[in-house]
């Protein structure tokens, strides 16, 4: 419907099965795409706008997502591996959905309708070797900065979005001062040299191990 990918659906799809082949078996994968699954909610487009504040309904909803991840993601080793994919594009597909065992979100449209995502990730921690175990998706909360009726037109430039609110501002400042406190904690409490002046991170993913 809305064509311009350099990419073919085959040459995405061999692309994505090269890329999972290369991961350890014990891995835990976040895929993080700009285009979701196909036949899922989060892809589909059922209002006549592509915002969550149109009061229209399309007679006909566009199916917005990739074929191609879909087979990728129905695969036995995808459904192993990946613990979350996590996608945009189909701004009026909001929401957490499932293909299989996989969650699957699609974290909104600040610039559209000032929705966004916080999903909290876990480590299992009943398995003894600590490279066996699995990270899972432990909650997800859609949130909206703003309603549809609040005044302010929403389609806003990232800028112009960032200038005039307030709460987008804090929220920013908040991210980054947890992103700053995350950091130290794993340069001075996480990291471990492995004898080959490489570390290991003791709670994340580096070089493909989970």
């Amino acid at each position: 419907v809305w064509p311009g990918s350099p990419f073919t659906e085959r040459e995405v799809a061999k692309g994505q099965r090269a890329l999972l082949s290369r991961m350890e078996a014990e891995s835990s994968v976040l895929l993080m795409v700009h285009c979701g699954p196909a036949g899922v909610s989060t892809t589909v487009s059922s209002t006549a706008d592509n915002t969550l504040c149109s009061e229209d309904v399309r007679e006909h909803p566009i199916e917005s997502g990739s074929p191609s991840l879909r087979s990728v993601l129905s695969s036995k080793t995808a459904q192993a591996r990946v613990v979350l994919t996590a996608h945009g594009h189909t701004h009026a597909g909001v929401g957490q959905t499932r293909l299989g065992r996989i969650p699957v979100a699609n974290a909104g449209s600040l610039t559209m309708s000032y929705a966004f995502s916080l999903i909290v990730l876990t480590r299992e921690l009943r398995v003894p070797d600590r490279h066996s175990r699995r990270w899972r998706v432990s909650s997800m909360q859609q949130l909206e900065l703003k309603g549809c009726n609040e005044g302010e037109p929403l389609l806003l430039s990232g800028a112009e979005m960032f200038v005039r609110s307030p709460s987008l501002r804090t929220l920013a400042v908040v991210v980054f001062l947890l992103v700053g406190v995350l950091l130290v904690h794993l340069v001075l409490r996480g990291y471990r040299a492995n004898g080959t002046g490489h570390y290991e991170d003791e709670y994340a993913c580096l070089g493909g191990r989970s």
